[in-house]
């Protein structure tokens, strides 16, 4: 996943409410590349981008885009 530099943590909310947060990696070219690996069941509602004092936040709603995945997969 890619964002702004000024998000500084990104986290996974999955479907069940549960968070993970992805690990910070630095900027490259004005972007800041972020990875971070789900098992192949998992479900995911949004990704939750925050500035570093937590104060900006931008959130990205995946919960289509998985359907969409999971539904190609059991094809």
């Amino acid at each position: 996943m890619r964002c702004q530099p000024s998000l500084e943590h990104l986290g996974v909310v999955y479907e069940d409410g549960t968070e993970a947060e992805m690990v910070a990696n630095p900027e490259v070219h004005g972007l800041r590349l972020e990875v971070f690996l789900v098992a192949p069941k998992a479900r995911l509602r949004e990704v939750i981008g925050t500035t570093g004092d937590r104060t900006g936040v931008e959130r990205f709603d995946l919960r289509g885009h998985d359907g969409s995945w999971h539904s190609r997969r059991a094809e």
